[in-house]
């Protein structure tokens, strides 16, 4: 199953409305494993045989579903301590890489106790931090410098990017894999979102270069390469991004990535959960004009928090469930999607046309499986919703409860 139908919307809601969701119940989250596995199994295949596939942990991680990211064949990507625990916290997994951009100290003594750990350093000054006493595998990011048309916002591949060692830090890059042979391996990722393969491809030529550059320097071989993730999606109707085509590109330009002479590292987020996900806001109110709908609805900018100030960059596709869980046909009227914050930009779609709704229906959101449950804001202290996990033949469970409403207001304790 590559991606929801309409009519899926349709029966999975209806197979949960009855009996597993109640009056308190204004908002759901579902996820699909079965698209998991689709893109899990494209990946593998589009890429070198022995290759460790990290699933990036903080583009969806609720516990249910990074366990059906292991039972898939993934291993973790964690940006934080935090999210290090959570992935420790699945049982299977292996293997965790761990990039936090902004490591100290103390959490780089934890993480790099631990052996089955790859740590990314994001430049050249954290080597100062690392422990003596290391038994995790310790790499260096770099920044290819080579630019990116994503979103500035996505792009983290140009010159005053906050992340990684910039390559025209070369001599102090081979310096340091001089002087430090615990440095084993190099890590790149340029952008995320980003239509542009060509630029993606470059910078991973620029530091497979580099390595061969390292490697002659130093007279020793280097482990791995992290080739990063950021690979986009369709939000839209269209399907323009087949990562065939991605793994294709690398495979003639790269081609050491699949002689099997180092460790291959990739850590997809958002292209293996997006189209996997998918948003039920229940409609509160409708606000009537001539030629125009404004809806009240139990998610918002709490949930989108990017969509909300940028929807021309994130255009999901909507539809309205009734009551009964039914699809709404019949004439479309423009349409805002407006959240249920106490501000005025918390709007998550805009001038959509949409069958006219009425209070108690349910707004369909898609694609919403990849940053977004993670993306979840404490802003009004709003309860986080339930979660129900879709697995092979069609089967529904809950995946997460609804969070308690006092839990939500104990945060600020």
């Amino acid at each position: 199953m590559k991606r929801h139908a309409a009519s899926d919307y349709e029966q999975l809601f209806q197979r949960v409305l009855r009996d597993r969701v109640d009056s308190e119940d204004t908002a759901l989250f579902f996820y699909d494993t079965r698209i998991l596995q689709d893109r899990v199994q494209r990946v593998q295949q589009a890429f070198p045989p022995k290759t460790r596939h990290a699933v990036a942990v903080k583009s969806n991680p609720v516990t249910a579903v990074l366990r059906s990211c292991y039972a898939a064949g993934l291993q973790a990507e964690a940006a934080s301590l935090g999210e290090y625990h959570q992935a420790r916290r699945i049982p299977g997994f292996g293997h965790i890489v761990y990039d936090s951009p902004a490591k100290t100290p103390e959490e780089l003594a934890e993480v790099a106790d631990n052996p089955r750990v790859t740590i990314n350093l994001d430049d050249l000054d954290e080597l100062k931090d690392l422990p003596k006493s290391i038994r995790a595998r310790i790499g260096l990011r770099i920044n290819p410098l080579v630019g990116s048309s994503a979103d500035a916002s996505m792009s983290v591949g140009g010159q005053y990017s906050k992340f990684g060692a910039s390559i025209e830090q070369r001599e102090a890059i081979l310096g340091a894999f001089q002087q430090n042979p615990i440095l084993s391996g190099l890590h790149v990722h340029t952008s995320s979102q980003s239509s542009d393969y060509d630029k993606m491809v470059e910078g991973i030529r620029v530091v497979l270069d580099l390595m061969n550059e390292i490697q002659s320097h130093t007279g020793r071989r280097l482990e791995w390469i992290d080739i990063g993730g950021g690979f986009p999606v369709d939000y839209g109707t269209e399907n323009s991004h087949e990562i065939e085509k991605y793994g294709s590109m690398l495979r003639e330009r790269c081609p050491e990535l699949w002689e099997g002479t180092f460790e291959v590292i990739t850590e997809f987020g958002r292209y293996y959960h997006a189209h996997a996900g998918f948003s039920l806001a229940r409609v509160q109110g409708v606000k009537r004009f001539e030629d125009h709908q404004v809806l009240i609805t139990h998610l918002g900018a709490d949930t989108f928090v990017r969509e909300s100030y940028n929807r021309e960059k994130w255009p999901h596709q909507f539809f309205i469930l009734n009551d009964r869980g039914s699809l709404k046909k019949g004439p479309r009227i423009t349409t805002d999607l407006g959240g249920p914050l106490c501000f005025g930009g918390d709007f998550y779609g805009k001038e959509i046309e949409l069958p006219q709704a009425e209070k108690g229906d349910w707004v369909v959101i898609a694609d919403t499986g990849a940053n977004s449950y993670s993306l979840w804001s404490h802003h009004c202290s709003r309860p986080f919703p339930k979660l129900f996990l879709v697995t092979r033949g069609g089967r529904v469970t809950v995946g997460k409860q609804r969070q308690d409403i006092m839990d939500a207001a104990r945060f600020w304790d």
